[in-house]
């Protein structure tokens, strides 16, 4: 996994597919096992704004260390929104 910090306390991180996602059972197809996950304050109020927007999640749920939900973009991107428990 790779991390890209800002100053302004923004993150990008990489993660492999194939050793992390496996845990998620989320339906990646072969050509997109890769995502790029973001980490949300409040991930109930995100989803339910995106739902607003046309966004369909492939998969959410909780886990013990926190949550996230699944995407994809209208090009096929695999996208994750995740919160840390605190």
């Amino acid at each position: 996994m790779g991390r890209f910090n800002d100053d302004a306390d923004g993150r990008i991180e990489l993660f492999d597919h194939a050793r992390f996602g496996k845990a998620a059972r989320v339906p990646v197809a072969p050509s997109q096992r890769n995502g790029l996950p973001f980490h949300v304050d409040e991930l109930g109020g995100e989803v339910r704004r995106l739902r607003e927007h046309g966004v369909e999640f492939l998969a959410e749920g909780w886990h013990d260390w926190g949550g996230a939900a699944h995407f994809h973009d209208p090009e096929g991107n695999h996208f994750q929104l995740f919160q840390v428990r605190s």
